[in-house]
């Protein structure tokens, strides 16, 4: 069967909810007479006028006047300007006017340029999901001119002089004059909320929001260092001025003061698996035992300043995040700048009327990626010392040597920052008063939860006191007595493929196991563009259930029975779910999504005798078990396919010298989830048996299932191991009769020398360490669970118990 060579592969993203804005016909008016208002007779519904629909959406893009500079000073980044003057008055509420050098505004548009719905920079609404422009909506011009006196001056390089309009209500007032003026566009806004007086009222002093006003430009002066900007408060001359010279550095020092720009850090990281870079700058972390630290604590001003894909918006949870690192590092930072590029596709920046909010695919695990590098910039700076200790800013290394350092991936989170999160949920989140059973109800969607103080009193049964976000201290518990040794290899032993005559040489292989495993990460995320995997996608993403994708982001393990089910809570029920059915599909989804770019482990510490395919056959059950001849064609057979087997699945299989076919190296999933190798006869014999060959879809398909099945099969594999260790370790322990034992006893009481022995934690079994801190939280992350889970015949998810139902035969109790 021959494949095509790497490809791309599309990007194939989960299904995202758009939310776009349409255009409302123009109400028909209507000659009926109002009904009045009584007790008897409720109030007839008609349809707003469109002057007052276009009023009320005005009033959510234009909020105050910091609004209108940022939707003005995306305009000019969109025309391409490359000096932009702002210049303000009381607060903005008497004067804001925006002057660019961009490529101007054409004389014929002008009669539109306010109406809503018009723009140059969106045709269809395919083009929503790649667009890179700051608008696309055609609203921002059209709602200011509802709520202020709004003036346009342009000149294109074409024209001989510049155009000028006045808009009311997003109508054009009289016709377009001639004026002049240099090239770019002059947008002046004056009155703002002239017509609203509650609004006007409602705004703070002129200072607080011409300080709004000024925060604003700083964040896209430090994002376009290669635009200059000034800002000017009439009466008062410039307040800055960047130089436009490129040079982030310098932005910063003249914008947030010498002090932060002597000592900047420059932040680089990327990520090609979830297709993203960052780039930033910050201050200088201060430890909080030293006297800058305490006056960084003392300052409430910490900026911090986000931007994605150009775009200035607002993440809660990386904010948090970032909060969180830097107090478990024991440190304060005046001021931090990050820049995200993430692929359009990836993004959907239609949720919020002001576009101050986007969404975006692997949100969760892209903060924690950008968690762990801010991290290790904070190690880097601090070196080796302890914060809590009393340590010095003399010692720190400079910002240059940090930034030539950095060229390593960045180091893992200390223990210490991730057990300080377990303190930050102390009160339990309240959800809606949903019942849990209407997650089976497809009628009744996604169950909603409200994070904020809920209004009206939440009754016991209905609150839940745990949080899913939260990390169990088991989770960072050795897994066994050694704790010098990885989980992630030492557990997995192949003991079993010797035989029972061979202990000597099984303990030797136990020590080996898959040690110094060697993993081996794609350079850049590879795309492969074949039908039969965009097909096979589209069925994963068609047959998934929005109530289930819910409720595995949101449910928090209890813990698991036994090797095939788990109880996890989620709002107020309490489930058992089927772990080696969510397993099998997460795993084959994980392929499917991940096709071409999956990691590998090396099996370089195993004898290549153990791994030979036609040894590996031979310990099959003896029903299944093929001859001599048969597994030599069998080794022959897939080492033929082994050029496609590792270029989209990376198992490796090569003939050493002495002919012999062994396999070398098999796909890394989730990172730090090592297959047991005494699955291994019986995937060898799934590829044989279950996959169609000649089909290029149904290879795909049948390959991906067999690997799911051997990755799943580690859970019972591990837990059988366990299971015979502690059976020998019961039959080697000697009987004692109770006299003895009473008599033992007394002996040791009376013995004054005897020193009691240090009680040591007794560690978290393989195979539950496996299921809770690596499989279910990946399969939180990533499953995208399908219908069928739902089917009670399937028994993949059962509802135990809710404490709606407990509270009916307890309460009283």
């Amino acid at each position: 069967m021959n494949f095509a060579d790497p490809f791309d592969k599309p990007d194939i993203t989960l299904p995202t909810c758009f939310r776009i804005q349409a255009a409302m016909e123009n109400a028909p008016e209507t000659d009926s007479k109002e009904q009045p208002v009584t007790d008897e007779a409720p109030a007839r519904i008609s349809a707003l006028s469109q002057e007052t629909v276009n009023k009320i959406a005005a009033g959510e893009v234009v909020v105050r006047p910091a609004n209108v500079v940022k939707e003005l000073l995306e305009n000019s980044l969109d025309a391409g300007a490359t000096e932009i003057i702002i210049t303000a008055k009381k607060g903005g509420m008497e004067l804001i006017q925006i002057q660019d050098n961009g490529k101007g505004i054409h004389a014929d548009d002008l009669p539109i340029v306010c109406e809503r719905f018009t723009t140059s920079k969106l045709k269809s609404y395919e083009e929503l999901k790649e667009i890179s422009t700051f608008g696309f909506r055609g609203e921002a011009l059209a709602s200011v001119s509802y709520c202020a006196h709004l003036c346009i001056k342009s000149k294109t390089k074409a024209d001989v002089c510049a155009n000028m309009a006045k808009y009311k209500d997003s109508r054009i007032v009289g016709t377009v004059t001639r004026s002049a003026a240099t090239q770019g566009t002059t947008i002046t806004v004056e009155s703002l909320f002239y017509n609203n007086p509650a609004r006007r009222r409602a705004m703070k002093s002129a200072a607080d929001e011409m300080n709004k006003i000024s925060d604003v430009i700083t964040q896209y002066a430090i994002n376009y260092p290669k635009v200059s900007f000034s800002f000017r408060r009439c009466g008062n001359g410039t307040d800055f001025r960047t130089t436009g010279n490129g040079y982030k550095a310098d932005v910063v020092c003249s914008l947030m003061g010498k002090k932060i720009g002597r000592e900047l850090i420059e932040l680089d990281h990327n990520s090609y698996h979830l297709k993203f870079t960052m780039e930033g700058c910050m201050a200088k972390p201060s430890a909080q035992c030293t006297a800058y630290g305490l006056q960084d604590r003392q300052n409430r001003h910490k900026a911090f300043h986000l931007f994605i894909n150009g775009r200035s918006v607002e993440c809660p949870a990386l904010k948090q995040m970032m909060d969180t690192c830097f107090a478990g590092k024991q440190v304060s930072c005046p001021f931090l700048f990050l820049s995200l590029t993430i692929a359009p596709e990836r993004v959907d920046v239609n949720v919020h009327p002001a576009k101050k909010t986007v969404f975006f695919l692997d949100q969760e695990r892209i903060i924690d990626s950008i968690d762990e590098y801010i991290a290790s910039i904070i190690d880097q700076v601090f070196g080796d010392q302890d914060l809590d200790s009393g340590s010095y800013l003399s010692t720190l290394t400079t910002s240059s040597q940090i930034v030539s350092e950095k060229k390593s991936e960045p180091s893992s989170k200390s223990t210490t920052s991730k057990q300080l999160k377990l303190t930050f949920h102390e009160r339990p989140r309240s959800v809606s008063p949903a019942r849990s059973e209407d997650l089976f109800n497809d009628s009744a969607g996604s169950v909603v939860f409200n994070m904020s103080a809920p209004k009206t009193p939440v009754y016991a049964h209905h609150l839940v006191r745990t949080d899913a976000g939260e990390r169990s201290l088991s989770e960072f518990q050795p897994s066994s007595a050694d704790t010098s040794r990885d989980f992630n290899v030492s557990d997995v032993c192949v003991s079993q493929f010797s035989t029972d005559d061979e202990e000597e040489e099984t303990e030797s292989m136990e020590e080996k196991s898959v040690g110094d495993k060697e993993i081996e990460a794609t350079q850049s995320f590879r795309e492969i563009d074949l039908d039969s995997v965009r097909e096979l996608r589209k069925e994963i993403c068609e047959a998934s259930s929005d109530t289930l994708r819910e409720m595995f982001k949101q449910m928090a393990v209890v813990g698991p029975v036994d090797a095939q089910y788990a109880m996890v809570q989620f709002s107020t029920a309490m489930y058992k779910i089927d772990i080696n059915v969510i397993a099998r599909e997460f795993f084959y989804q994980s392929i499917i999504f991940s096709l071409g770019n999956l990691g590998s482990f090396k099996l370089n510490n195993v004898d290549s005798n153990l791994l030979a395919i036609t040894e590996v056959l031979q310990l099959v059950g003896e029903d299944m078990r093929p001859t001599d001849e048969d597994s030599k064609e069998a080794a022959q057979y897939l080492l033929s396919q082994s050029e496609m087997l590792w270029d989209y699945f990376s198992i490796a299989i090569e003939e050493e010298d002495d002919g012999s076919i062994i396999i070398e190296a098999l796909p890394s999933i989730i990172d730090g989830y090592v297959p047991a190798l005494e699955g291994l006869p019986n995937f060898i014999m799934n590829l044989l048996m279950k996959v169609d060959w000649g089909d290029e879809k149904a290879c795909i398909e049948g390959i991906a299932r067999c690997l799911a099945d051997f990755f799943t099969a580690t859970i019972l594999i591990l837990k059988e191991l366990e299971d015979d260790e502690t059976e020998a370790q019961e039959e080697e322990m000697p009987e004692a009769s109770e006299g003895e034992a009473v008599e033992e006893s007394l002996l040791i009481d009376n013995d004054e020398d005897f020193e009691e022995e240090e009680v040591k934690p007794v560690p978290e079994s393989p195979w539950k360490k496996l299921v809770c801190h690596y499989l279910i939280p990946a399969c939180k992350a990533k499953l995208i669970p399908p219908e069928s889970f739902k089917a009670e015949e399937e028994g993949v998810i059962m509802r135990v118990v809710d404490l709606h139902d407990l509270y009916k035969v307890f309460e009283r109790c």
